[in-house]
């Protein structure tokens, strides 16, 4: 995902807010410019679309899908997102009280992305333990000030704008949150689309499609010759057992070699891919305008963030 307003469990890019150590706080992440809803008919593919040819998935990078190229990139969030933050902490600096209270951006990869590809070789050395590089976290500056209970309600009300002044300091309207947002978001404009939204009907209809559940019974069989019981490759990878802390016990990595294993037998892996990128297409065709009209957008906040990180 890529707009602070648009927080998706799914999405890459997101800006959100999190639980932060040593007493610093967060707030809900820098407005975005206000996102209609989108038409619900627009949404609906009441067909099954034709499939291309099957990818090969020898890598996480083989599961990308077509509306990757209307988000954020993660060389773009490199960009965009520690300038916005650090814009927000030069604004809170300016009343002597950075590093208490700000967003965090957490870049969460594609659910695509990561349930696509699961290496044999890796599925029998680590289990379902990630092998990627952990996504990337851009968070608050440490703060070597002591402060107060009394410095972080203020900090929390000049930082999202309930407080008007601070020490006779006139507050930015909106707070430092939204004095960072207008930086990035300068001529803009407001966003006729969240791809976001696009992703997750994407991904309802790929769930559904008769050739992914043909697929997901040849990996449950699979599994089941296997000795095991599990109605999705969701269900292995979400059993309690290791997501309870046994992780990386022989249980694990023997139920994730078969996973792997019967991915590659069934063509599940193959069909979700293929078959999500289908729908993504026609949802694409049906929106084309402004998905392009997103994607200039996301280049002038990038832009932006450019001009505005040789002065912050």
């Amino acid at each position: 995902m890529i707009f602070a307003a648009m927080l998706h469990a799914a999405d890459a890019d997101t800006l959100q807010p999190v639980t932060v150590p040593s007493g610093m706080q967060t707030q809900p992440a820098p407005p975005e410019p206000t996102i209609p809803p989108s038409p619900d008919n627009s949404m609906i593919v009441n067909f099954e679309p034709p499939l291309e040819a099957l990818p090969q998935l020898t890598s996480l990078a083989d599961a990308a899908l077509p509306l990757d190229a209307y988000r954020l990139s993660p060389e773009q969030a490199a960009i965009r997102n520690p300038v916005w933050l650090k814009l927000e902490q030069n604004c809170m600096a300016g009343f002597g009280l950075e590093g208490i209270v700000g967003s965090r951006i957490r870049d969460v990869p594609s659910q695509s992305r990561v349930a696509g590809h699961l290496s044999v070789v890796t599925a029998r050395e680590k289990g379902y333990q990630p092998t990627a590089a952990a996504p990337p976290v851009v968070d608050l500056p440490v703060r070597t000030k002591l402060f107060t209970s009394a410095d972080t309600q203020a900090a929390t009300g000049i930082f999202t704008g309930s407080l008007t002044s601070y020490q006779g300091k006139p507050v930015p309207q909106g707070g430092c949150r939204q004095a960072a947002s207008d930086i990035i978001n300068a001529g803009v404009g407001s966003f006729a689309l969240d791809p976001s939204d696009l992703a997750f009907s994407s991904g309802s209809l790929t769930t559904k499609d008769s050739r992914v559940l043909r697929a997901a019974k040849g990996w449950a069989d699979c599994m089941a010759k296997a000795g095991l019981s599990y109605q999705s490759p969701e269900d292995a990878a979400q059993d309690p057992r290791w997501m309870a802390g046994e992780r990386g016990s022989a249980a694990e990595k023997t139920a994730a070699t078969a996973d792997a294993q019967c991915r590659v037998t069934s063509d599940l892996s193959r069909y979700q891919v293929a078959v999500e990128s289908a729908y993504q297409k026609v949802l694409i065709s049906r929106h084309q305008k402004d998905l392009e009209r997103v994607r200039e957008q996301i280049a002038k906040q990038v832009e932006n963030a450019v001009k505005a990180a040789k002065t912050a």
